[in-house]
């Protein structure tokens, strides 16, 4: 019982922190209007920083073949493409609609990048879940230790989910909510790695490139948006500056690990 106690409270935390952070960027009002494009930036360096940083070193750790690495990122980016594509048709959405009055902070009106970042994050979610319960299999310290560094690993990266979230149109309160669902998604994964073993993780992380492909493209698409947006002018500083501690934090983060 001390097991899933010390378990199921360290994903609460791991998902907690991040979630109280973003709770109050979502009360803050016409603040997170003023700050969304920077948030946005930083989102879109921190998802990047996530795949490049996090998920393809565990991707080549526990895969045999460069080979086999790649072809899954490419799979993953290459879905995330299509799925976004057909979901577009079947919403019958334009990329950058107008935004409804007094109902959207961003200029943008995209569900189905929602619907991407929403399962590229609760995939990332229950992988984190497996892999903390799958440490605390190993030993009290080893799962001490794999909690604190998801920490300063998921204060980043759910502040870029939260903002991406919002850059394509959900409404604050919805996004917290969508941040607080994938959340669920950790505890599944430990929940699951407690009842079967160390053996869910392991094959969790078969979809990890998969997942490493989806948020590249999402990243990727955040940031290509944000110079559309500023394409008539220089790319503010303040912007570039967000994107590169997004990148940043996620390889410091990595580095602890």
């Amino acid at each position: 019982m001390s097991s899933w106690s010390a378990v199921l409270g360290s994903v609460a935390v791991v998902t907690g922190v991040p979630l109280a952070i973003i709770a109050g960027l979502a009360a803050s009002g016409r603040r997170l209007t003023r700050i969304l494009p920077i948030l946005v930036s930083f989102g879109g360096g921190a998802l990047i920083g996530a795949a490049v940083f996090h998920l393809l070193p565990e991707a080549y750790a526990r895969h045999p073949t460069v080979a086999s690495v790649a072809v899954s990122v490419v799979a993953g980016i290459v879905g995330s493409y299509l799925l976004e594509r057909w979901l577009h048709r079947w919403q019958d959405t334009r990329h950058e609609a107008p935004p409804s009055p007094g109902d959207e902070v961003s200029a943008f009106d995209d569900p189905s990048m929602v619907v991407l970042n929403f399962g590229a994050d609760a995939v990332h979610n229950f992988l984190d879940g497996a892999l903390i319960a799958a440490a605390y299999l190993a030993g009290g310290t080893p799962g001490m230790v794999v909690t604190l560094t998801m920490v300063a690993h998921e204060v980043p990266r759910e502040l870029g989910t939260f903002g991406v979230f919002v850059h394509y149109g959900a409404r604050p309160s919805r996004a917290v909510l969508f941040n607080a669902i994938t959340g669920l998604f950790a505890m599944a994964g430990a929940t699951l790695t407690l009842l079967l073993g160390e053996g869910t993780a392991q094959v969790a992380e078969v979809v990890v490139p998969f997942a490493a492909g989806a948020f590249l493209f999402v990243g990727g698409s955040v940031l290509v948006s944000q110079l559309k947006v500023v394409r008539a002018r220089e790319l503010p500083l303040g912007q570039l500056v967000a994107c590169a501690a997004g990148l940043a934090l996620s390889a410091l983060a990595a580095a602890g690990r």
